[in-house]
């Protein structure tokens, strides 16, 4: 499974310790990284070069990170537009995702609070439960044991026709697909 994990950038050095035990975490369950940033952004950081850093390409690295993850772990003790902006671009696609909080943490976000999303799971940790909790959600949502999505590109003729089908029979667009394709599968 692919695992977009992502924090706050400003607060990288002094969290560097818990998100290199969460990388080992989702290595160690045999997931790998949609991006792996940390060692390198905390190399960057440390020089006080992160000033170098290109904000368009971090944009663009974060989105297609998220688009190929299947789910998104986010260290959440810190304010942070960009993670904020990254969780709700993974809820807008569906991904499960968990937020952590260390159960001190004094700059939380009150928006992440109010976060209520059966997709999102938001839960406080400390070095007792930080590895169960990384560990219980990747095995909830082990794609293996899931349906899997997809893009589907099509012309307009056929996307009309599929969005005449589901009108008319009152069913979604994918469970149309989905039935000619079990039905051409029957008959093969």
């Amino acid at each position: 499974m692919i695992v977009h994990l992502t924090s706050s950038r400003a607060n990288v050095v002094e969290n560097i310790e818990t998100l290199r035990e969460i990388v080992g975490l989702i290595n160690e369950s045999g997931h790998v990284l949609a991006r792996d940033w940390i060692e390198p952004y905390y190399h960057v950081a440390v020089k006080n070069a992160a000033k170098d850093v290109d904000p368009a390409q971090v944009y663009k690295l974060n989105v297609d990170a998220i688009e190929r993850a299947d789910v998104m772990i986010i260290e959440a003790s810190f304010k942070s537009f960009g993670s904020g902006f990254q969780v709700a671009t993974a809820m807008s696609k569906k991904k499960p995702t968990l937020m952590l909080i260390k159960d001190d943490a004094k700059n939380e976000s009150i928006f992440s609070q109010g976060l209520n999303d059966p997709l999102v799971q938001r839960h406080a940790y400390n070095a007792h439960n930080l590895k169960s909790l990384v560990i219980n959600f990747l095995e909830e949502n082990n794609i293996n044991s899931k349906d899997l999505r997809f893009n589907f590109v099509i012309d307009r003729q056929l996307y009309n026709y599929i969005r005449w089908k589901s009108f008319k029979s009152r069913k979604t667009k994918a469970e149309i697909v989905r039935e000619l394709l079990l039905k051409d599968m029957d008959e093969v």
